[in-house]
């Protein structure tokens, strides 16, 4: 179980009778979130992966002369096929097996996330100079007090040869090689359908439809939209990461500005430290105002703009209580949510279904699937016109620090990719018989 204390979280789990906390799990939340500036959500992520290791490893312990790389790998495997932990309780006389620890089988590329999750905790294990020297992990229940709340501790310890991991270093256990994912596999709204959803959405669903699909904006980043990020003149909106330093069109530090204007400390005032309200990375990657996949989303946004700022569901500024400037808000001023902003979209996404009979089922979409159908269209003006310029254009455009991320989307279907060849064979013969043309 992940317990949040304050800013922090814990790892916590019933084992004979009492409750035990992972050795340092609240300092690995504090260093994962101010030393490696991970999001909240890969905060959470990553302990979870870490409990569901940690409360195996308490019930699986290592054979003799087990080292980690082997012990994980026989991990790997159960993770692969789920596993079950049970606990023998008397019911009526009776022994009964009681299911306390339940996981469901992973595919590969999970499981792999799975490991670095688990690495993370090792790398700051390793980082905090807490390793002992040990041949084994001892997964042994101790019982002693955590300095932070009347929970007990389990201290995972390593044998020094198992631990070069630092990224200069050799992996103790490679990842699973999984095939690249084809752009029919991504789960993305069906481009064809992108206007017409706009068409039947009300305004501020409309204007974060056009942020997602249009600009490829993820959900947390299009809810920080204030009302000062908008340049009408150019008709350009800029999305700034509110925990940032960056500047606004007005030369005023994100981060700053909120504490001053607003009383808002970006990391500690609720509901703006919601983890749903998290920017996560910069977008674009350069410090540029967002990227339209087409010109004509760019004035419909500012069509619509008006229209929502006009509307009875917008409350000014000066009438929010406590005051804030995020542009998307509820009837009451409050700032809008991911999770309301989902249940919408899936509700528009359901109208759709109907109007269209679409037969796919599309109802299951997230808001995240725009952000794919954005990645999907470049791919697709790549494969028809062959224009380089276009990779790293959306690299920018999406916020990628790697090509690599980009590349999910530019591996085209096999109709594109043969015209694509068939283009480029096409324009080297043309470029031959030049050659012997001019001779």
């Amino acid at each position: 179980m992940i317990i949040n204390i304050g800013e922090d979280y814990t790892i916590v789990f019933l084992y004979n009778n009492e409750m035990v906390e992972l050795h340092k799990a609240k300092k690995w939340s504090y260093w994962m979130q101010n030393l490696q500036n991970f999001a909240p959500n890969t905060i959470h992520s990553f302990m979870k992966s870490m409990e569901r290791f940690w409360v195996w490893s308490l019930h699986y312990p290592t054979d003799i002369n087990e080292t980690l790389p082997f012990y994980l790998a026989r991990y790997r495997e159960y993770l692969k096929s789920g596993f079950d932990i049970t606990k023998i309780v008397d019911i009526n006389m009776q022994s009964v097996p009681i299911s306390i620890y339940k996981t469901r089988p992973m595919e590969k590329s999970t499981i792999n996330k799975e490991l670095a999750g688990i690495k993370s905790y090792f790398f700051f294990i390793e980082d905090i100079e807490m390793m002992q020297d040990n041949r084994f992990i001892n997964t042994a229940y101790e019982k002693k007090k955590s300095e932070y709340s009347f929970l007990s501790s389990v201290n995972m310890k390593k044998a020094n040869t198992n631990y070069e991991l630092t990224a200069k270093k050799r992996e103790f256990l490679k990842p699973y090689k999984t095939k690249a994912q084809s752009t029919n596999s991504i789960k993305r709204l069906p481009p064809k359908y992108f206007d017409a959803l706009l068409d039947l959405s009300k305004p501020r669903e409309k204007l974060i439809y056009l942020l997602c699909g249009a600009c490829s904006a993820r959900i947390g980043q299009s809810l920080n939209l204030t009302i000062y990020d908008l340049n009408y003149e150019k008709n350009e909106v800029w999305l700034l990461d509110p925990k940032g330093d960056d500047k606004d069109i007005y030369g005023n530090s994100r981060r700053k500005w909120l504490k001053q204007q607003y009383n808002i400390d970006i990391k500690h005032t609720k509901p703006h430290n919601s983890p749903d309200l998290q920017f996560k990375y910069p977008i674009p990657y350069e410090f540029e105002p967002l990227h339209w996949i087409n010109p004509k989303y760019s004035t419909m946004f500012f069509t619509t703009l008006a229209e929502y700022v006009n509307s009875d569901t917008y409350m000014p500024e000066a009438s929010r209580i406590p005051r804030h400037p995020f542009l998307f808000v509820t009837k009451t001023g409050n700032r809008l949510r991911a999770r309301e902003t989902n249940h919408r979209f899936k509700q528009a996404l359901k109208k759709l279904k109907k109007i269209y009979s679409i037969k796919k089922d599309i109802e299951y979409l997230s808001l995240h699937s725009l952000r794919h159908m954005f990645g999907f269209n470049c791919a697709t003006l790549y494969g028809h016109t062959g224009n380089d310029a276009l990779l790293m254009w959306t690299k920018n455009a999406m916020g990628h620090s790697s090509l690599e991320s980009t590349m999910v989307y530019f591996n085209m279907n096999y109709t594109l990719k043969k015209k694509l060849l068939e283009d480029a064979i096409n324009q080297s013969n043309q470029n031959i018989r030049n050659s012997y043309a001019t001779k």
